[in-house]
This record gives structure tokens, sequence and C-alpha cells, in this order.
């Protein structure tokens, strides 16, 4: 299974360029299964049914609905975002295992092509690294930089694959996409 892999910041485009590159494998490609998955999917499919009650909604809604991502959920008195951090570490923690959510993932995606579009921690960088994954940062100047439990990990990592500046448009991104489907793939 070849792993590419998105990090690390919010709303610097991981999603968008995720998007872009099925997409356009999708119409390059033939016969290749290629799976978008996320450390954070299990995580959040957790939160929901733990706090649904609460008004947290499954993970894929937030997709569509970002903001929301960081609105207050008056019963909990927190983010969905603050719900998440919360929920993903303190089970890592709890178990003191830092494999925790990649081994999940590694271990129950069937893919020839896995693309991470949330890469967050140390750990799960280096596990992509050791299966010949790649991992690109992707930055974007107009977007400020915002401290909390999952921004931070990756900041002064120094092992990416490559750096990618999302400070244009979403056509600029696109050719992100295309640039990455020419150097990792023959199409």
């Amino acid at each position: 299974m070849k792993i590419l892999a998105f990090g690390h910041r919010q709303r610097v485009g991981k999603s968008s360029l995720t998007r872009f590159l099925i997409s356009e494998l999708r119409i390059r490609t033939k016969g290749i299964n290629v799976v978008q998955a996320g450390f954070a999917d299990k995580v959040k499919n957790v939160s929901h049914q733990l706090f649904g009650w609460a008004g947290l909604k499954p993970g894929p809604y937030y997709e569509d609905h970002y903001e929301e991502k960081n609105s207050i959920l008056p019963l909990l008195n927190k983010t969905p975002r603050q719900c998440w951090i919360g929920v993903g570490n303190g089970i890592r923690q709890a178990v003191d295992y830092d494999g925790t959510w990649g081994d999940y993932l590694f271990h129950n995606i069937k893919a020839d092509l896995l693309i991470i579009s949330d890469l967050r921690f140390i750990a799960e960088a280096n596990d992509i690294l050791k299966y010949g994954g790649f991992i690109y940062r992707i930055d974007r100047d107009s977007e400020p930089k915002v401290s909390d439990g999952a921004d931070d990990p990756l900041s002064d990592y120094d092992k990416w694959t490559g750096i990618i500046h999302n400070n244009g448009n979403l056509n600029d991104l696109h050719k992100e996409a295309i640039k990455l489907i020419e150097k990792h793939f023959v199409c």
C-alpha cells in the first residue's frame, strides 16, 4: 500500500488538496483502489457516539460545515474540535501508546493508495515514513497559526517529504495535486 499524507495545521487546504488528488487519480488511473482516511476518523466516530446527545455531529458533517468545528456545543461547553482532541489524546495517553490511531488505521484499511488528510502527530508521521510513505506539510500564509493539542506536535518536525505552499487560489492547489501525481505515479 502506498501512503500519501498531508499535515499539519487546520485550515491550510489538506482536505481540498486530497479531494483534487483523488479526483485526478480516478481520471488518470484505472483499477487502483484509492482510499481517503484519517487518523481522527475513528476518534470522530467514537466522539459522536459518546456526545451526539449534546449536539456533536458525525465527522463528515463538519467537512461541509467547517465553521461549526470551532463553535461551542452548549451542553458540553466545548467545540467539536476540543471534543475530538480530548478523546483522541485521552485514549492515547490512557493506554500510553503513541501508535493507537495509526496502527488502527494501518491495520484496518485495504487500499492500493491511502491518502491521509489529517497528519498531526510525530508518531504518525514516523510510521508513514517507516512504511515507505510520503508526508507533505501544507502551509498557508493567510491562516493564523493556532496553538492547541493537535496543531502543535509537528511544528518543529523536519522529516517532511516536501512542503506545499497554498497561497494562491483553488486552481493553484489543483495544480499541486497534479504535480504530486506526476511525481509519485506513472500515469
